[in-house]
């Protein structure tokens, strides 16, 4: 039974705010430079009280992607997701709207190599269509996916972050290792706490269905009007979520490169008012000791090695109003699994690397039905129940549902084999492609029961990951749409 969390897909929303993402790289960065003296771990500590911290481990479980190992002995690559709580509840009531659920519009996947000489976002449309896995709803029910897809930011309404971050690693098989959640009120405040952010209007804009409008030329933004901007879709270009994007991403170039100007490092009073704006705004599972330690490895890393692209969709056939990922989509997470630049992004190194591991030649398999949804029952062909033992828990770690351990009739197998019902043949890939080596024989009559057989050629379960059996990605050849922190369109 599914839980008692709605899906509502929003077809007609107040504007949405996208870019909340630079508070992590920004606030990252802009640490780096208050220091690390007595004074320094005094204002930490000060700073760490405004954090709301909170983990979400145990909602996510063990059975969760892993990415590749360390480039360097110091260093992990880390991947944090970052979404934007557009509620309107509280501080953010000046929003405007009756909204007061949790919801997000606004997720971005950060990437930090793990030599620490580059960083990239990647943005996550919100009108995405993917299947959300299983998963605890914020009303303390469990949420049970149905296996249909359904819209990328209904996880954030289901079950918060949480239920976010199992979504992601569900559908990229990246492993996020930390979280950031910012609402609309910390963005005002960090923009305020700069002075403003200086944006170039190319044409006068007027909005009548978001009442926004501004001249054109340049402007500085500050607070609600640096809102209104980030939140505009209407009265400019074609009013696609595409072009705010693009408009978005170069507002937070904007915003890190004030972050980052002398004019701010050289005021301390402005880098604490920021970092107290930001700090104030976050949900999140780190610590200001762990933001400022990251803070210090990545103060090498120019502007022009950190950059910005959004995940490539496609109007999905069922609805052209939502949107399906492209296969260039499967070269980004790759990407991030195996912590290598994004497709065409240029990196400029300060210092040799040490030798990175090859991105790997045979992707992560593509199946139509979920191991959770596949029960299986493993025999041991071997003779050792405790072969069948070994094989199950290797099942179990991948999701399948393992309903029973046993000896099989016959002895010295010595070829792994799954037998399946014709009429599960999708459950019967699923598993089939799931243990390495593994043959599979069609055996009428097993129903919707599995059955593995282990032979003395066991080798264990791989990942895989779950398509679409309603809609298939269109192939895109089309390079990644790049920008960096030096992007300017005041340039």
């Amino acid at each position: 039974m599914r839980s008692s969390a709605r899906i509502r897909a929003r077809h007609a929303r107040a504007p949405r705010v996208w870019h909340r993402v630079l508070v992590a790289l920004t606030m990252t960065l802009a640490l780096t430079f208050v220091g690390v003296g007595t004074a320094a771990a005094l204002l930490y500590r000060r700073l760490d009280g405004n954090i709301n911290q909170q983990s979400i481990d145990k909602a996510l479980g063990t059975d969760r992607p892993t990415n590749a190992p360390a480039v360097e002995e110091d260093h992990e690559p880390i991947d944090i997701l970052v979404m934007g709580s557009d509620t309107r509840a509280g501080d953010n009531s000046f929003v405007g709207g009756d909204e007061e659920d949790q919801r997000s519009d606004t997720t971005i996947l950060l990437h930090l190599s793990g030599d620490r000489q580059s960083a990239y976002g990647v943005s996550i449309p919100r009108d995405s269509m993917v299947e959300i896995p299983d998963c605890k709803a914020l009303d303390g029910s469990q949420y049970e996916s149905d296996g249909a897809l359904h819209m990328f930011n209904e996880a954030f309404t289901i079950g918060g972050a949480a239920c976010t971050v199992k979504t992601v690693e569900h559908v990229t098989d990246v492993r996020i290792e930390d979280y950031v959640v910012v609402d609309f009120k910390g963005f005002t405040s960090m923009v305020d706490a700069l002075g403003g952010v200086r944006v170039c209007i190319p044409e006068a804009i007027n909005d009548r269905t978001g009442n926004i409008s501004f001249a054109a030329g340049p402007h500085n933004l500050k607070g609600e009007k640096a809102l209104d901007y980030v939140r505009l879709r209407y009265g400019i270009g074609d009013g696609t979520d595409t072009q705010r994007t693009v408009r978005q991403q170069l507002f937070i170039a904007a915003m890190i490169r004030k972050a980052t100007s002398k004019g701010i490092l050289a005021r301390p009073d402005k880098i604490y008012s920021f970092l107290d704006a930001a700090t104030k705004s976050l949900t999140t599972d780190m610590s200001i000791t762990s933001l400022a330690k990251l803070a210090r490895e990545v103060q090498d890393i120019g502007l022009g090695n950190i950059a910005f692209t959004t995940v490539p969709t496609a109007e999905w056939p069922v609805d052209r109003n939502r949107l399906i990922w492209t296969s260039a989509a499967d070269g980004i997470w790759e990407a991030v699994r195996t912590d290598q630049p994004l497709p065409g992004q240029k990196v400029k190194r300060t210092s040799t690397p040490s030798p990175t591991p090859k991105p790997s030649t045979t992707p992560t398999p593509s199946v139509k039905t979920a191991p959770a949804d596949v029960k299986v029952k493993v025999l041991s062909g071997t003779g050792s129940l405790a072969d069948a033992e070994t094989a199950a828990d290797a099942l179990r770690e991948r999701g399948f549902q393992v309903e029973d351990v046993a000896l099989a009739d016959e002895t010295g197998v010595t070829q792994t084999v799954v037998r399946y019902d014709p009429r599960w043949d999708e459950s019967g890939r699923t598993l089939t492609t799931s243990v390495l080596g593994a043959t599979s024989e069609q055996v009428e009559g097993l129903w919707g029961t599995l059955e593995l057989v282990v032979g003395s050629d066991w080798k264990g379960v791989r990942a895989v990951r779950v398509g679409s059996a309603n809609a298939k990605p269109s192939p895109s050849a089309s390079p990644l749409e790049l920008r960096t922190a030096l992007s300017d369109t005041c340039a």
